[in-house]
């Protein structure tokens, strides 16, 4: 007898799911949840009477739960009634729950006869959607037979239950939903203070308009956040406006982090982010005026605002992708560490656009990553600091050195005046040797003047080239004797090697004279020597070389010989600083080449390649 009674058991319990599945019945044994997906009995209009327990629904058709509305109510829409059994088995839970998860528009539920929970309005219509419900059903309404009376509204093809209700029989357990949204809540204020902090730097810094507009997308994240975290009522009044608060905010993130990115980096802004832009412009005037629209036309398109952002928001995650990688490529040292912190929180984004599209049941994340680009933009700042930090220092010491150059550069041109002018008072003194001595002093202070005059008509770009035909052997021997009369020095020290008298080139003559005196120049004042001077055309370009037999230029002096004022220490002989830096403008200006070869303590060689001008018929 009592394997039969065991067997009946294991029958009943077999079969029980078809059975409730036909009946719309289900069974609460001792299980934590009971997931109540399958037929319901319904009826469309306004029933009030379907809330009573004894209520005759024999009548009414059956209908699958979860359902989409436009997969079972068609073109209807309205208020529909759900009734379904619960036989109690067991212990009579304490604090039971209803979950009802992806319903929409509105509805009221019943137990017993006991509404047990609202949401939305119906008279006059205030749509809810995407909200999770939880109904507490007191443990005093239970009986050994139940009743759950759900009413509800569609006012679109989108309404409906989209997941299954489950009943809960102890709601006290999900108290880690409760805990969640409260650390989502702290985390959206965090960021409420973030914006705060840049907003406050953005004043205070030099650069505001980066720092402002990140304050802006902290800002907009937060209140965002806070909105789908408990904050949603202390805002607004309806549900509808606060969803549409919520697009607001979210349409427009991508686009100004953007323009974060693109003011910190000073990059241009690429065309397809223009196009993005202008898209997500457009849903955000229309998503701003769906609030004003009739009750029953605001699901559907607000619900079609939110998947046309997702779109957006889809194409904005490869534009992201695509900026930050042409960012990185020319600016790697600047957006190294937020670049690990994009590729970190780009699979929470896609993850949290799955849920918001349904399909994904989990958790929202992307509040709780979002940190971790905080971390990494911090670093990155903190690093841009310390780099910003060590170019002040250089700059510091940069304009120091200007500074003493500055100083030295006056020192040595009034030294040079004073040695010419000690010249000529010399040569005054000494009437045998004052013809001499004058005409050499006066030839140094009037190359002086000249090499003035030059050099700030080609920093400022305003030399015009002349061009000439000369011989380049009578140019030569004419310059080396200026340099001669200049520094009473002897004929003897230089050996030339010079084309033909007949050999003409084209180029400007005045560059070609301060080019080759100020390399005889120093060569006869920084030597002892003999001094080389070679030039020839060879392919329409001619070469000149001046070499010396000198003490040479040290390898740190080579890289700064052609700064402006720049003079190499322990030298006796006098000078402005500026000739080689003439030199080097000079050659630059005609498209030539000025190579430098020294060997300290041995020699110093200057090449100089200047191509032919074209010539000119006069």
């Amino acid at each position: 007898m009592t394997a039969l009674r065991l067997g009946l058991i294991v029958l009943f319990f077999a079969w029980a799911p078809s059975l409730q599945a036909g009946q719309c019945r289900f069974t609460l044994n001792n299980q934590s949840t009971l997931k109540m997906e399958g037929a319901f009995l319904y009826a469309r209009g306004q029933v009030a009477s379907a809330r009573d327990p004894a209520f005759a629904d024999e009548s009414w058709a059956t209908m699958k739960v979860p359902f989409r509305w436009q997969d079972t109510m068609g073109a209807y829409r309205g208020e529909i009634w759900l009734r379904c059994h619960i036989t109690l088995f067991g212990q009579r839970p304490e604090a039971a729950g209803l979950r009802l998860r992806d319903l929409s528009d509105a509805d009221e539920v019943y137990f017993n006869g006991i509404r047990i929970g609202q949401t939305g309005s119906f008279a006059p219509l205030k749509p809810v959607f995407s909200e999770e419900r939880l109904y507490m059903i007191p443990a005093t309404a239970w009986q050994e037979d139940n009743v759950i009376a759900i009413r509800l509204y569609g006012s679109s093809a989108l309404s409906g239950i989209k997941s299954a209700p489950v009943l809960i029989r102890d709601a006290t357990a999900t108290g880690g939903r409760f805990q969640f949204e409260g650390m989502a809540l702290a985390f959206s204020t965090l960021y409420i203070f973030f914006a705060l902090f840049f907003a406050v730097r953005g004043v205070v810094t030099l650069r505001p308009r980066e720092n402002l507009i990140f304050a802006a997308f902290c800002g907009m994240l937060g209140l965002y956040q806070m909105i789908r975290n408990g904050y949603r009522y202390d805002f607004f009044e309806e549900f509808t406006t606060s969803f549409a608060a919520e697009l607001l905010l979210l349409i427009p993130l991508p686009f100004v982090f953007y323009e974060f990115l693109i003011a910190w980096t000073e990059h241009n802004r690429p065309r397809y982010v223009l196009y993005l832009e202008g898209v997500a412009g457009l849903l955000w005037i229309c998503t701003a005026l769906m609030p004003f629209l009739p009750a029953q036309r605001v699901t559907t398109l607000l619900q079609a605002s939110m998947y046309i952002n997702l779109l957006i928001l889809a194409g904005g995650a490869v534009a992201g992708v695509l900026l930050i990688r042409r960012i990185y490529r020319e600016q790697k040292q600047r957006l190294q560490y937020p670049a690990i912190g994009f590729l970190i929180i780009l699979p929470f984004v896609i993850h949290d656009m799955l849920v918001s599209a349904g399909l994904l049941k989990t958790p929202a994340l992307f509040v709780f990553a979002f940190p971790v680009f905080l971390a990494t933009f911090a670093v990155q700042l903190a690093r841009n600091e310390l780099d910003l930090e060590q170019m002040s220092r250089h700059r510091s010491t940069e304009k120091k050195q200007a500074e003493r150059r500055k100083t030295e550069a006056i020192y040595n041109v009034s030294r040079e005046f004073q040695h010419h002018f000690d010249g000529v008072r010399s040569a005054l003194n000494k009437p045998k040797q004052s013809e001499k001595q004058l005409k050499q002093h006066a030839t140094a202070l009037r190359q002086l003047l000249g090499d003035a005059k030059l050099l700030s008509a080609l920093e400022e770009g305003s030399y015009e080239l002349r061009q000439a035909r000369f011989s380049i052997r009578e140019q030569v021997r004419l310059l080396v004797n200026e340099v001669q009369i200049a520094t009473g020095e002897k004929p003897s020290r230089f050996q030339l090697e010079l084309p033909p008298d007949q050999e003409r080139f084209w180029s400007d003559l005045g560059l070609f004279h301060a080019c080759l005196y100020h390399l005889v120049e120093n060569a006869v004042l920084h030597s002892t020597g003999k001094i080389q001077i070679r030039a020839g055309v060879v392919d329409g370009t001619l070469r000149l070389s001046v070499r010396d037999e000198g003490p040479g230029i040290g390898v740190d002096a080579q890289d700064r010989i052609f700064d402006k004022f720049y003079r190499g220490s322990g030298l006796k002989a006098p000078g402005s600083g500026i000739g080689l830096t003439i030199v080097d403008l000079a050659v630059q200006l005609l498209n030539g080449r000025l190579h430098l070869e020294s060997g300290p303590g041995f020699f110093t060689v200057f090449d100089i390649e200047l191509p032919e001008m074209q010539e000119v018929n006069i």
